[in-house]
């Protein structure tokens, strides 16, 4: 599952990076232990690792949460527990219900931390507009079908754990003041394309990446 915030945030993210980051981790488990404990999806605790990843293939700011969940969960006997709702394409929890509760939980915690001077916001931005306005867009709750088996699965996020936001074989050419690099547009049927920019912007782009010292951006939950 992958929990992403709108770009709307990315301003107020930036500017509060060690607290947004941590309280997208708390938004997301928030959603998934929720759900996890509602005897109509599942009555049971699941296992949960969770991964941060702050850029887009273009390496603007992009925060998300790549999450791995149990297909099930452990009850308070100790007994293993499929999911009662299997009608939902294979999924644990639907994207109509997930949504809602992710956003919800993440807005209300950020208006109190801004009320309460916790965090701080840029001047010029209307709060009360953009959190209207937030409310009333959907957000991404992405959901994918697992691939194969479970250690396929976990050597999918594993590839994600130590990434940093560009690897070296996308890099095709650094030359007179430009780096040249490969990406892939998902907005267009996920072709590759290539986009060059001049080494200020493009360190500039990457420095984005750097998390917050000691920041852990690897997480779990549940029975983990």
């Amino acid at each position: 599952v992958v929990f992403t915030l709108p770009h709307e945030l990315n301003s107020l993210v930036m500017g509060n990076r060690t607290v947004l980051f941590k309280q997208l981790f708390d938004s997301a488990a928030h959603t998934l232990l929720t759900l996890s404990r509602d005897p109509k999806w599942l009555g049971a605790l699941p296992s949960i690792t969770a991964v941060l990843h702050t850029w887009g293939q273009q390496l603007t700011f992009h925060p998300h949460l790549h999450c791995i969940v149990s297909g099930g969960g452990i009850d308070k006997n100790m007994n293993w527990c499929e999911p009662r709702n299997k009608t939902v394409q294979g999924y644990l929890f639907p994207y109509n219900v997930m949504e809602p509760l992710f956003k919800k939980h993440f807005l209300r915690n950020v208006n109190r931390m801004l009320q309460n001077d916790e965090i701080k916001a840029d001047t010029n931005v209307d709060w009360k507009k953009v959190k209207d306005f937030l409310y009333k867009k959907e957000w991404i709750v992405y959901a994918k079908s697992p691939m194969g088996n479970a250690g396929q699965v976990v050597e999918y996020l594993a590839r994600y754990a130590y990434k940093v936001a560009i690897s070296n074989h996308r890099i095709l050419d650094i030359m007179a003041g430009k780096v040249t690099f490969a990406y892939k547009d998902y907005s267009d049927y996920n072709k590759q394309k290539i986009m060059s920019l001049s080494l200020h912007d493009f360190v500039q782009r990457f420095e984005q990446h750097i998390l917050p010292r000691g920041f852990v951006k690897m997480r779990h939950y549940g029975i983990l």
